[in-house]
């Protein structure tokens, strides 16, 4: 009989796949297709290409978990795991921040040529990126107390 943190380790897996899988497609149709290079299809597309990031991240995160967690949580690793961890969970509640902002300031400023332009579109999109870095800086910095318990944990399983 299946173990059933298996059973739940799989679905999560596969759903972070399926995920993956839908916004691939969804983000290639945008991409491809010239007449969906839109403002409102580029902030679309950056929720999607946000998805894709995040869920690759977690699915890692999970089949390391599941089949190789004595070599998730090494001392050289963990950190930049951590970081990494932080930033794949911030970007899509920002992605979802920056499409609202981006509407607010075409509907608000609807007279004002800049937030109808491409270029708006693309400043708010790399400010969420950046801030999503920069959030997730503390981690880097002290991260020290947690990652020795996690190795504790794995050490004792």
């Amino acid at each position: 009989m299946a173990d059933i943190s298996r059973v739940f380790a799989l679905l999560k897996i596969s759903a972070f796949g399926i995920s993956i899988l839908l916004a691939l497609i969804y983000s290639l149709t945008i991409f491809f297709i010239r007449r969906f290079h839109h403002r409102p299809n580029i902030l679309t597309l950056n929720i999607c290409v946000s998805m894709i990031c995040a869920s690759i991240f977690w699915m890692d995160y999970f089949i390391m978990w599941e089949y190789y967690i004595q070599d998730l949580f090494t001392k050289k690793n963990c950190t930049f795991l951590f970081y990494l961890q932080s930033i794949s969970t911030s970007l899509v509640p920002l992605a979802f921040v920056t499409l609202t902002i981006n509407r607010f300031c075409s509907i608000i400023y609807s007279t004002k040529a800049f937030f109808k332009t491409k270029k708006f579109v693309i400043i708010c999109v790399a400010s969420q990126w950046i801030v999503a870095c920069i959030l997730s800086l503390p981690f880097v910095f002290d991260i020290k107390p947690v990652m020795r318990l996690r190795i504790i944990y794995v050490r004792s399983i």
